[in-house]
């Protein structure tokens, strides 16, 4: 059965092993429709208790909603939502949110959302385009900070990449912050996670081409 508002799919990304999957978002409808209930069930299903927000095994989830991309009144957020270490010393499941043109723009590309766990052994970044996953290497990319990683990665890739999700390694620049950014302009998106990392050595991007198939 196909369900209005989604593009179909779910990226399911291990860091650790380097295996990339599509998973039907379906599988979740129609009974948590929306990102963070999706998130929520997601979360239900495969965090055990006890699990730290930097362990491998601990999901990040990204997610759209069925309205993202649309021109209906608020619905440009897109959810992110897993173990937060904010609430320290007993870390607990939460989530946050930001808004502008990456979440539609990740529709666009084939995909509804984006399940990440693992733990890369040396930092990289996920490269989204056209219904396409890889995993990308970011040694040089590592501690230079926010504009001039989007700087670097639209030199490497064109400027007309339409999203870059990024988390500073910088401790100067909001380290317990996610941001987001689209034609140089930085979005503080909430306070997920802190620390040196979204989980210690993960990676510190997420692209996508602006080039997907809009059809």
């Amino acid at each position: 059965m196909k369900y209005g508002g989604y593009a179909g799919k779910l990226l399911r990304v291990n860091l650790s092993t380097g295996n990339i999957e599509q998973q039907d978002t379906r599988d979740y409808l129609p009974d948590w429709y929306g990102g963070r209930a999706m998130a929520a069930r997601i979360a239900w299903d495969e965090i055990p208790p006890g699990t730290g927000a930097f362990d491998p095994e601990s999901p990040l989830m990204i997610l759209t909603g069925p309205l993202t991309g649309t021109a209906a009144p608020f619905s440009g957020r897109t959810t992110v939502c897993g173990i937060s270490s904010q609430g320290y010393p007993q870390e607990w499941y939460s989530r946050s949110s930001f808004g502008g043109h990456w979440g539609p723009e990740l529709k666009h590309a084939g995909f509804d959302g984006i399940v990440i766990t693992g733990r890369a052994s040396s930092p990289v970044f996920l490269k989204i385009e056209n219904r396409t996953c890889t995993i990308e290497d970011a040694g040089e990319l590592w501690g230079t900070g926010i504009y001039l990683t989007q700087k670097r990665i639209m030199e490497q890739y064109g400027r007309d990449l339409e999203g870059i999700c990024h988390r500073s390694r910088r401790r100067e620049q909001s380290p317990d912050s996610h941001h987001r950014h689209r034609n140089g302009k930085r979005i503080r998106a909430g306070r997920l996670w802190s620390g040196d990392g979204l989980k210690e050595s993960e990676g510190n991007s997420c692209t996508r081409n602006s080039s997907s198939d809009r059809s």
